[in-house]
């Protein structure tokens, strides 16, 4: 069954109005008809089955049927820093990271920081984010955050509980040394493809970040964030019935 979210201006009570670009996905891309049902997740997190009722030029109208009492997220909130890599590894990581339970990206420009992203880059990204919460069933669209300075997100990083820079070169603190509760918001940085100088990592120090190692083996800068958020979210409950 498909899922569309749709924003609480569109929520009517006993029904909601799909239009714009969600309306031209919902008709001329998956091709739905009158009377079919789907999950509705109104807002930030209420979720429906919803059923088609009408199909008109530029708009439909789904009638909620049923609410939905089961909560689809993770349960830490798990936000990644990512420094900017190269090329369209950024978008995969999105992608994917939104399917495994991310809760927001904030795409870092670091030292050895190459790619600029722009406001139809990142306009992208969370178009992306969108698309892949919905298959994905969330309850919720990650944040696709403005790029931000690397030091400048380090004085903002005050609101999490845990905070990890993952460093290669780090020789005593791995995944297995962290211990994480659920309801927590935690912070990840996970550097590109030439990741992190000295003085990153000492000042990343500074403001409360533990560095940890994932080992001798050396990940690409596109499978590492994948890989530590997987591993992030089962030592924090997730992927557990």
């Amino acid at each position: 069954m498909h899922q569309i979210f749709i924003p609480y201006q569109n929520f009517k009570k006993t029904y909601v109005i799909v239009d714009g670009e969600d309306f031209h996905h919902l008709v001329n891309v998956l091709r739905i008809k009158t009377n079919e049902n789907l999950f509705v997740v109104i807002d930030r997190g209420f979720r429906f089955i919803g059923k088609i009722s009408l199909i008109e030029k530029n708009k439909l109208y789904i009638d909620l049927v049923e609410k939905i009492n089961e909560n689809y997220e993770p349960p830490i909130n798990l936000y990644l820093a990512q420094s900017i890599p190269k090329g369209k590894k950024f978008e995969d990581i999105i992608k994917y990271g939104t399917e495994l339970g991310v809760t927001g990206f904030f795409p870092l420009i670091t030292e050895r920081t190459i790619v600029k992203l722009n406001y139809e880059k990142i306009e992208r990204l969370r178009r992306i984010a969108k698309e892949e919460a919905q298959v994905s069933k969330r309850d919720k669209i990650p944040e696709v955050y403005n790029p931000i300075k690397f030091v400048d997100f380090l004085k903002d990083s005050k609101k999490y509980e845990k905070k990890y820079i993952f460093w290669e070169l780090e020789e005593k603190n791995f995944l297995d040394n962290i211990e994480i509760k659920k309801g927590e918001n935690i912070i990840i940085i996970v550097g590109n493809e030439g990741g992190f100088s000295l003085e990153e990592i000492l000042k990343a120090k500074d403001y409360g970040f533990v560095s940890i190692s994932l080992g001798k083996r050396i990940l690409r800068s596109e499978l590492a964030p994948l890989v530590i958020i997987s591993l992030v979210l089962y030592k924090g409950g997730d992927f557990k019935k």
